[in-house]
């Protein structure tokens, strides 16, 4: 089994040696489990009607209700930032070699050939122009979902999936930052508009046997 693996061309070698650490690019794995499962409908709040929100402290209650049970922002914005980066970045024939290292000599069974295999997986995936953070992503998750060693075309399709979520995420992180923004501006504009005074009806100054004729 390998240690290390390093591409020489369009050739994958193997070889004893420490493996460069990949925590960097599995920065958004690593929030995305921080944050848990997240309900976008539910943090995409629709934004709000001031109208609707002056005079009505149970719609105000409601909104600031939505907006603390969504996730904190923090880790959004720090998720919509590595997300961004990281569908931005260039490919890596070095964190390509090392994802699949890493996939590779996690499995008791070995491919039949495993100088074919890899040559061809690590070529493959980085040709494809796939990014480091989804590489990296791709690799870990088939480590820890699958027993077997996967078919090229597997590791290229969860590569997809894995750009896919990044390309969404970065996008929903910033839209659930700015819903939240115009549901605090909304709120904090009700509670200042003035209150509507209640109006006194018209008097009625007709004295009687002034009707018109």
């Amino acid at each position: 089994m390998t240690t290390d693996i390093t591409l020489r061309g369009d050739h994958a070698v193997a070889r004893a040696g420490a493996l460069p650490d990949l925590r960097p690019q599995l920065q958004i794995e690593r929030l995305l489990t921080d944050l848990g499962p997240i309900n976008w409908r539910k943090v995409l709040l629709e934004k709000p009607y001031v109208g609707d929100l002056i005079g009505s402290p149970r719609a105000i209650e409601r909104l600031r209700q939505d907006i603390a049970e969504a996730p904190d922002l923090d880790l959004l914005m720090q998720l919509g930032q590595a997300a961004a980066a990281a569908i931005e970045a260039k490919p890596s024939r070095k964190i390509t070699a090392t994802a699949v290292a890493l996939l590779f000599d996690s499995r008791a069974r070995q491919p039949a050939n495993p100088v074919t295999y890899l040559s061809a997986l690590c070529s493959d995936i980085f040709e494809l122009g796939f990014q480091p953070a989804v590489i990296a992503a791709a690799c870990q998750r088939l480590r820890r979902t699958t027993t077997f060693i996967p078919e090229i075309a597997e590791v290229i399709e969860v590569c997809r999936k894995v750009q896919r979520e990044y390309v969404a995420t970065a996008s929903l992180c910033l839209r659930a930052i700015d819903c939240r923004d115009a549901a605090l501006a909304a709120i904090a504009q009700a509670e200042s508009a003035p209150r509507a005074s209640k109006r006194s009806p018209p008097r009625d100054d007709t004295q009687p046997g002034d009707a018109e004729w």
